[in-house]
């Protein structure tokens, strides 16, 4: 913590007499400061310190003074009893009175709501009122303060206790002190952040500060022993220095002279200032940024206060003080954050590895997290070494705690004792811990005048690493330990080879360095607004970003910009791209491993398969799960334990798989294996560029033609397909193309080209035919087949008898088939006795019979009986042949019974029909007397 004076003055004294600095407070925006002095009200412009106005209402000395929170107002009190309303423009508004001397006067945060405190009593004051409420207490009031939500009112009493009332002044709360008629209570202050605590401060002339917690009504944590009388006690609020927690101090005037700094539990921190009088007042800028005092002798001083970062850092563990007193280790990987607290305060932090050591006042503290769980941040203390030592920075290693003072570094052990001392030949202004083995690592030191140096902890000679013309700003060396990087207060990044001392190259507007912890060729360095990335000798990737560069972490850049760390995710896809370029693929590969895309990995990929590095090709691939060209590198792996590798055609067979058939095709060839490529072009339908490798191989044209054809049914060019399906004689295919689109001319065409053996093409050809009532065509060819039957068959279901006979004529052997189906085809068509005629010519003489057995049982159904008559004349005709040509008796027998009942139904039908019309016709021509006779031979 350091404070810088900004300005201080002592006003003029009046009547010759030194005066007292009673009160101090700022407006709302900090852009004034009014300080009570004597009877006056000096109205003072922060930013210069100039003295803008000198305002006189009171008759007596001034005491008390508060600003209103939205600043159109400000409320003195004074030892003349009264009570004066200011207005922001420095005019007097109003005025009340109290029964004697006003303490103090204190603004509500939230209205205008005023308290004022007289020795005795206690008044509530607002514009909406015309009378001022005031409230008696037990003993005389000396301050008084308003929480920050505005619901409580603190008063500290001379008698040593401390009440609370709500804003309609009634009590809430009492505290009783220890000791209380000895310590009366000078003044208190409420923590001006709103959270759940409500936590006021409250010291004494006890020399004790006390701090309250009002939700709970008790004490928090112990009394402080101050070792001076406190006159004033106030917050001071640091919100742009806040990083974890309430960045929250008390700030503390008194009897010792000195404006003192302490933590939120009461622990002090540090001393704003030292004066030559008590410090009557103090108080802090609304925004934090300074704090102005005044004394008994009258001076009145702003001072400016810094909080510098304390931290540490190694890889992604990241050790910072918050509060003063506490220390935060983030976890920069998993965010992960856990508060170490120390109660007093942190002086320096150091981080290696699993190890934090934390320097207070009095002592270092060694603290341990289990290294063997990789993300553990249960910290536990290890080791104390019980020893003030003055250092400006310190580091620790695995098992030493090494500091820096002056020109001087030490290296002490964790009991305490001290192991080594490096004397260097100028002072140190930076140094580095880079690790090594444990209790073997070395530190990198960089000097006043230049030098540059590396101390091993075990090695009481530093090595001579490199010289610079001015003073050492920043030091860090790469992991494998080749190069070391350099930056001085030219504000100019070196770069050298730490065996030759060479300089390897140098970049302007440098001011923090660190190399990649896990690339030995790849630094980032802040300055001038950016980060800048430099591989290899590579040209130089920036990026706008504020901040400096305190850690390098694999594609990650850790930024300490004001007090706060961020992670920066940087892009080292150009790098990667750059080493292809150049064929170094181990450093494309090691530097892709830091993180980098699928499409990056996959460039990497190629470029190591073009390049025969099939180990590396094979890990860039299993990155991306890329099974196409793992199976390709397993199979070549194979082929390699078999003896068996060509390495032209496992590069065709990659340069394939990437679409660069021209090279796949060449590699083929080179390889012995044209035929592959013949194969390739004729998948890809690229038959020309086929054909040449057709030649060059010797190869079966038809599956050249086949694969076109398949192209061409896949562009629907089917006429296309079946001509070169005819071109391969591959006919089958070519015929069921014709026949499904019902292309008689190109069918007609294949027939041509077969020949009569091959009967299932041919076969195939006529059923297509048919379908499509080509049956000239089919007619062809079944006679091309010598397939009769089937020609008979067609023609017989055509119904085309003409030809059926005239082939019956030429071919008798298929006359009972073609008299049977026209039989069929006459009878289905009502015709008979034709019918019955076709079937005795198909020796069919069963069927013929059937036929006019349902042609009797019809014209009976139908009444017409001369019909009937006539076929059963017709049957008994057939029976009495059949009876001529059998000379079974048995037989003989059952057919002349048939004959005989036939022929007496064919006369009784014939006869009945004359009856039949008699009875049903009006009118006949038949004499009565042949009906007579007729019914008589019935």
């Amino acid at each position: 913590m350091k404070s810088v004076a900004l300005w201080g003055e002592k006003p003029a004294e009046e009547d010759g007499e030194e005066q007292s600095v009673n009160a101090l407070c700022f407006n709302p925006d900090g852009s004034q400061l009014l300080a009570a002095v004597g009877a006056r009200i000096l109205v003072y412009d922060t930013a210069e310190g100039i003295l803008r106005s000198a305002l006189s209402g009171h008759g007596d000395v001034v005491n008390t003074l508060s600003y209103a929170t939205d600043g159109t107002r400000f409320a003195s009190g004074g030892a003349d009893k009264l009570v004066v309303i200011w207005t922001h423009e420095l005019q007097g508004m109003l005025k009340y009175a109290h029964d004697s001397s006003v303490q103090c006067v204190t603004y509500h945060p939230t209205s205008h709501l005023l308290a004022s405190c007289s020795n005795a009593d206690f008044g509530l004051w607002s514009p909406e009122q015309k009378n001022v409420t005031k409230t008696k207490l037990t003993g005389r009031i000396t301050c008084c303060a308003w929480s920050a939500d505005g619901q409580l009112l603190a008063f500290g009493l001379y008698n040593g206790q401390v009440h609370i009332r709500d804003k309609e002044g009634n009590e809430k709360l009492k505290f009783d002190r220890s000791d209380a008629v000895n310590s009366p209570v000078w003044n208190v202050s409420w923590c001006p952040t709103r959270d759940d605590e409500l936590l006021l401060a409250a010291v004494d002339w006890g020399q004790k500060l006390t701090l309250y917690q009002a939700t709970g009504a008790k004490q928090t944590g112990k009394e402080r022993k101050l070792g001076f009388d406190p006159c004033s006690v106030n917050w001071l609020v640091k919100d742009q220095y806040k990083q974890e927690s309430h960045a929250e101090y008390i700030i503390i005037g008194g009897s010792n002279k000195e404006c003192t700094i302490y933590s939120r539990e009461g622990f002090k921190l540090g001393t704003v200032c030292t004066q030559d009088a008590w410090v009557w007042c103090c108080c802090a800028k609304p925004d934090g940024s300074a704090v102005a005092i005044g004394t008994t002798n009258g001076f009145i001083g702003m001072y400016d206060v810094k909080f510098g970062v304390v931290h540490g850092i190694h890889k992604d563990r990241y050790a910072y003080r918050d509060n003063m007193t506490d220390v935060i280790v983030h976890h920069l990987t998993t965010d992960q954050k856990v508060k170490v607290k120390c109660r007093e305060l942190v002086r320096k932090i150091a981080t290696y590895k699993t190890t934090l050591a934390i320097q207070t006042l009095d002592k270092i503290l060694i603290y341990e997290a289990p290294g063997d769980v990789p993300h553990d941040m249960k910290y536990k203390t290890t080791f104390k070494i019980n020893k003030n030592i003055e250092c400006s920075s310190m580091i620790v290693t695995s098992s030493y705690i090494i500091t820096c003072q002056d020109k001087r570094l030490h290296c002490f052990n964790f009991s305490g004792e001290e192991i080594r001392v490096w004397q260097m030949d100028s002072p140190i202004r930076y140094l580095k811990l880079v690790g090594g083995p444990s209790d073997y690592e070395s530190v990198l030191i960089g000097l006043k005048n230049g030098g540059v140096y590396q101390v091993f902890v075990n090695n009481p000679f530093p090595q001579f690493l490199a010289k610079q013309a001015g003073v050492i700003y920043c030091v860090d060396m790469n992991v494998n330990r080749t190069k070391v990087a350099i930056i001085d207060d030219s504000l100019t990044l070196y770069v050298y080879n730490v065996r030759t001392k060479e300089l390897l190259y140098q970049e302007s507007n440098a001011q923090t360095v660190a190399w990649n912890i896990y690339f030995p060729d790849m630094l980032a360095f802040s300055g001038d607004g950016r980060i800048n990335i430099k591989v290899a000798d590579f040209p130089v990737y920036r990026q706008n970003y504020q901040g400096l560069i305190v850690g390098f972490n694999g594609c990650t850049i850790y930024l300490l910009h004001l007090f706060a760390m961020s992670g920066i995710t940087v892009p080292v896809t150009d790098a990667v791209y750059r080493y292809i370029g150049k064929k170094q693929l181990d450093n494309a590969y090691r530097l892709a491993c830091l993180g980098e895309t699928s499409k990056t990995w996959e460039t990497v990929g190629h470029a190591c398969l073009e390049q025969s590095q099939f180990n590396l090709a094979k890990k860039c691939f299993s990155r991306i799960r890329d099974i196409k060209y793992l199976n390709l590198l397993s199979n070549y792996e194979d082929a390699t334990k078999r003896g068996e590798s060509k390495m032209n055609i496992y590069l065709g067979d990659y340069y394939a798989y990437n679409g660069r058939f021209q090279d796949a095709a060449r590699n083929y060839q080179h390889g012995g294996a044209p035929e592959r490529a013949m194969t390739m072009f004729s998948d890809l339908r690229m038959f020309d560029q086929a054909k040449e490798y057709m030649v060059a191989g010797d190869m079966d044209q038809q599956k050249l033609l086949n694969k076109q054809a398949e192209w061409a049914i896949t562009m629907n060019e089917q006429r296309r397909a079946a001509e070169l399906y005819i071109a391969a004689n591959d006919f089958q295919k070519a015929i069921d193309l014709a026949g499904k689109n019902k292309w008689a001319d190109l069918l007609a065409s294949i027939t041509s080209k077969l020949d009569k053996a091959q009967v299932d093409l041919l076969r195939r050809c006529a059923r297509y035919f048919v379908e499509m009532k080509q049956y000239t065509y089919a007619a062809d060819v079944y006679e091309k087949m010598g397939d009769i039957k089937s020609l008979l068959d067609m023609r017989i279901i055509l119904s085309q008898w003409d030809e059926v006979f005239v082939l019956v004529r030429r071919y008798p052997t298929y006359a009972s088939d073609a008299y049977y189906n026209y039989g069929q085809y006459l009878a289905e068509h009502d015709r008979f006795v034709d019918a019955q005629r076709a079937f005795h010519k198909a020796g069919r003489v069963n069927e013929a019979r059937n036929v006019l057995q349902a042609l009797t049982n019809n014209a009976v159904n139908e009444t017409r009986f001369n019909d009937a008559g006539y076929y059963n004349w017709l049957l008994s005709k057939e029976y009495l042949t059949a009876l001529s040509e059998t000379l079974n008796d048995d037989l003989r027998a059952d057919l002349f019974k048939r004959y005989h009942r036939c022929s007496l139904l064919a006369d009784l039908y014939y006869a009945y029909q004359y009856i039949y019309e008699y009875t049903t016709e009006p009118f006949v021509d038949t004499p009565p007397l042949i009906l007579f006779n007729i019914a008589r031979f019935i």
